[in-house]
């Protein structure tokens, strides 16, 4: 497809087993300007671990024998967002509402079927 692939993370630990599962570039952005800076970081709370979701998908990780850990920031949700070339701007966003909230492949592709190649 042709579809360059950026991570941004917010400290390095755990970057060496993430590259194992993404193959693009990763960048470190410790002042988490990405995340929404000091004072708008998105936050999964202890009332996310009631949600349902949240366990199923840790079950299938497990069931694929990806294991997580208690270490690092754990609280700090993340997102997806498909950019397009040039004035295109964002064609699809996708933001955690608790961990293991996965988008919706098919609109992904999509997404990125839009961007132009020129």
């Amino acid at each position: 497809m042709g579809v360059r692939l950026i991570s941004v993370v917010h400290e390095d630990f755990g970057v060496d087993k993430f590259r194992d599962f993404f193959k693009g570039l990763i960048y470190l952005d410790p002042e988490k300007r990405f995340y929404g800076g000091e004072h708008n970081q998105r936050y999964m709370f202890l009332s996310g671990f009631l949600n349902f979701g949240l366990w199923k998908s840790a079950y299938k990780a497990w069931k694929r024998g990806v294991t997580g850990n208690l270490k690092g920031e754990g609280r700090i949700l993340g997102a997806l967002y498909v950019i397009g070339k040039g004035d295109q701007g964002i064609l699809f966003e996708h933001r955690q509402k608790y961990f293991g909230h996965h988008a919706k492949i098919d609109e992904v592709l999509s997404a990125c079927k839009k961007i132009r190649q020129n």
